[in-house]
């Protein structure tokens, strides 16, 4: 019997790195409490080198003071893109009344994405409240997210899920935050245009793994990453490579994929320094992918 060669390697000679993009999360807080202005973000960003922006969905009406034309030009001026409009609409809550308001902000924010040019929106599933089951809040989510995804497809526009934790302006934790419950919501959502945004840092926050949340995610539904570092018991943001995510492991697991969208750090750092490093280890990581 004559041995079968070894199959060689794939040919990766062609295999595009992931785009780095920046969300920045402090930065932008501030700025919906009027302590800074959308020129910050794009000095920040021209200072770093960074070619494309995240955006919160704080900072335009009907909850913020902008209106999304004019933080496009404040951003185009200095040739940023805008690469996700980061929504968080609540339909989670036991009132009917509650979650059609909030499924009207999120059509609006489709509206918003286009007019900043973002080509996705990433929403939230909602957050958890008495008086619903978590399975029923979770059947809720699903369906509004799969009606909006097929809306903004009309409009170019991708949706995708995010393994979330809590939201800024929330009091309580995302129907989805722990770990079987994400995976009932993706499982909920197979067969639809909804993709998924993996978040690095959250998984130790409910006791799992970031590759653990990646296998559960289909081969086509990967979105992108929010890159963040964080640790179980604790939800500060580390610089980057200071927490337990495991780097390489994240890397082969997603080179496996073929994986080329956007990778977006989340600075949420209070120290500028902490930000550097995040994003000087975001490009060493992301350099010879």
């Amino acid at each position: 019997r004559t041995r079968s060669p070894t199959p060689a390697p794939p040919d990766r000679s062609d295999t595009v790195a992931p785009a780095l993009s920046w969300y920045p999360l402090a930065l932008t807080q501030q700025i919906a409490q009027g302590k800074r202005t959308v020129a910050d973000i794009a000095r920040r960003a021209a200072a770093s080198g960074i070619g494309a922006v995240e955006l919160y969905d704080g900072l335009f009406a009907p909850v913020g003071p902008f209106t999304p034309e004019a933080v496009r030009q404040v951003l185009g001026a200095s040739g940023l893109a805008v690469s996700l409009l980061v929504c968080a609409p609540d339909f989670g809550s036991p009132f009917l009344a509650v979650r059609r308001q909030e499924r009207a902000a999120a059509e609006g924010y489709l509206v918003t994405a286009e007019a900043l040019g973002a080509p996705a929106v990433r929403f939230a599933a909602g957050q958890t409240h008495p008086g619903i089951r978590r399975e029923d809040a979770l059947e809720i989510a699903a369906q509004n997210l799969r009606e909006l995804a097929e809306r903004a497809a009309e409009r170019g526009l991708a949706v995708c899920v995010e393994n979330q934790i809590r939201d800024t302006r929330w009091q309580e934790a995302d129907i989805s935050a722990p770990f079987d419950a994400f995976a009932a919501l993706l499982g909920r959502l197979e067969d639809t245009p909804v993709r998924v945004l993996l978040n690095t840092g959250n998984p130790p926050l409910v006791g799992t793994d970031v590759l653990s949340v990646l296998a559960r995610i289909g081969p086509d539904s990967l979105h992108g990453l929010h890159l963040s570092d964080r640790r179980e018991g604790g939800g500060a943001y580390l610089p980057l490579g200071d927490g337990p995510t495991p780097w390489p492991a994240l890397k082969a697991a997603l080179r496996a994929r073929d994986f080329g969208g956007t990778v977006g750090i989340v600075d949420g750092h209070a120290a500028d320094e902490d930000a550097q490093r995040s994003l000087a280890f975001a490009r060493a990581w992301l350099s010879d992918w």
